[in-house]
This record gives structure tokens, sequence and C-alpha cells, in this order.
């Protein structure tokens, strides 16, 4: 009996995490709330887990999040007057800045660097770029 309240515990617990870090940028929200539903139907199996269904619905919502996240970067820089080597240059700063800590200032400032990058590399002055 003590096992199973652990577990519902630790998965309240990530699940809680989860849903903070959709507010907070740098704390993966949607990543952490799949990885609490697969392991509370890892660990919980038949005697109370969720069904396999909605780990799959889980892992579909948590793609179509994560497309619509970088979809909002690609056009947030197509009406900031980006040209398509900006927006390819902010999607590429969106996955370089979730490598540069601390985290939520490389997430915020990868799509910037990355689209001005691009518009100044492939031949906009800088002043235009920026």
């Amino acid at each position: 009996m003590t096992e199973l309240w652990i577990g519902y515990l630790i998965v309240l617990l990530i699940m809680f995490i989860g849903v903070i870090g959709n507010f907070i940028p740098g704390v993966p929200g949607t990543s952490l709330l799949l990885v609490a539903g697969l392991g509370h139907q890892l660990y919980f199996g038949q005697h109370g887990g969720i069904d396999w269904f909605w780990i799959g619905a889980l892992a579909v919502l948590t793609a179509a999040a994560f497309g619509l996240d970088y979809l909002a970067t690609l056009i947030g820089a197509k009406k900031l007057g980006a040209t398509w080597k900006g927006m390819l240059g902010a999607l590429l700063g969106l996955f370089v800045g979730l490598f540069i800590p601390p985290q939520p200032i490389g997430l915020i400032i990868g799509p910037f660097i990355g689209a001005m990058g691009f518009e100044w590399a492939f031949g906009r002055e800088a002043q235009d770029s920026a």
C-alpha cells in the first residue's frame, strides 16, 4: 500500500512541475506531463495505470505543442519582417537556445540571434536585419 502512495506522489509531483513548466520558460512542461503519464502506466500497469491509448494521445498532443511552438517562432520572425532565411535562422536559433544556459535566456534570445544572424549573413544590412 505504501508503494502505491509513493508512486502516486512521484507522478503528481512530476505533473505539478509539468503544469508549472507550461507557464515558466525553460522548464519542460509538456514533455514532463508525457513522462508523468508514461511513468504512471509503467509503474502501475494493469493495476490502475492509464491505458496505452491515452499515452499515445499524450504523445500526439506533446508533438503538436512542440510543432505549434516552432510555428509560432517562424510566424513571429515573419511578422517582424524576416525573409525565409531569417525564419530558418530563428528556427535554428531556437534549437541552439535549448542548450545555452541559463535555460530561459537561451530559449528567449536564441531565435532573435539566429534570425538576425542569418539575415545579416545572407546579404541584408545590419540595420535591416535587426
